[in-house]
């Protein structure tokens, strides 16, 4: 808004001098490109600092899942652990990076005004963090506030209404996949399909993983729609998508895994 603002005022400012030493054509022409140019320049400036603040975020989870991956490395050297307290300390660990992360995102809040998306950009982070901490109640506070635009975010909140029993993920789900293809496209349709089975509705899963198939040859696609193609509901399994899935906590793994689910904020 700011920008607008600030460049609207340099522009008639330019305008009202230009027309009086040019005319009044030369008058509109410099004002509409100053305009256009000082807009340029404050967008190329917020640009430069909010991705500063991106890389600080990144190199946090970066970090925090180097140090994980070490723990891992240990524990699995040496045998006879205790896994599932094992896995809670890691979890702590990761969450502990999460919510750092999430404070350094809040100094993009000063750059809000400047830039119309910024805000729901950095809600969607935030919401993808929260979610991952499984604090679902800032979830919900933020979904409405957050703009799906990346794979990632949209089965973050196909999930959080499967989870909630709300209506309109058929309609979201076409709106939003329509883009998609290859690994995302499987990411996206899988968890569609499988809503779609939980919900008594094998017939429009199969049909979702047939127009899949036409852009995506992942092997869960093409495992899940042979299964559904031969009646065989009950084996129906995104198990093969690893923690792009399970880290939507819509079905926990049949075999507790002994590595960290990497994070995936972004």
């Amino acid at each position: 808004m700011f920008t607008v603002m600030i460049a609207v005022a340099a522009g008639c400012g330019i305008m009202l001098v230009t027309s009086r030493d040019l005319g009044p054509v030369w008058g509109v022409v410099c004002g509409i490109g100053t305009v256009m140019i000082v807009q340029l320049l404050i967008g190329l400036l917020i640009r430069g600092k909010v991705n500063g603040i991106n890389r600080k975020m990144q190199q946090v989870m970066a970090e925090a899942q180097a140090k994980l991956n070490r723990k891992v490395q240990m524990f699995q050297n040496r045998p006879g652990g205790n896994v599932k307290m094992m896995q809670q300390m890691l979890e702590k660990e990761q969450f502990a990076a999460m919510r750092q992360a999430l404070e350094i995102s809040h100094e993009a809040d000063r750059y809000a005004l400047w830039s119309p998306l910024l805000k729901k950009q950095f809600n969607t982070m935030r919401m993808m963090l929260h979610f991952q901490m499984k604090e679902f109640d800032e979830v919900d506070a933020l979904m409405p506030k957050c703009m799906f635009l990346d794979v990632r975010s949209v089965v973050t909140r196909m999930a959080r209404m499967y989870q909630k029993k709300q209506d309109g993920i058929d309609k979201f789900y076409r709106k939003k996949a329509a883009r998609f293809k290859g690994e995302d496209l499987a990411l996206a349709a899988s968890t569609y399909a499988w809503i779609l089975v939980k919900q008594d509705r094998a017939d429009e899963a199969l049909k979702v993983l047939v127009e899949a198939k036409k852009k995506t040859d992942h092997p869960v696609v093409l495992e899940n729609w042979e299964r559904l193609a031969n009646g065989k509901v009950r084996n129906f399994s995104n198990a093969g998508l690893g923690d792009a899935w399970y880290s939507l906590y819509l079905e926990a793994p049949k075999i507790r895994q002994e590595r960290v689910r990497q994070a995936r904020p972004f």
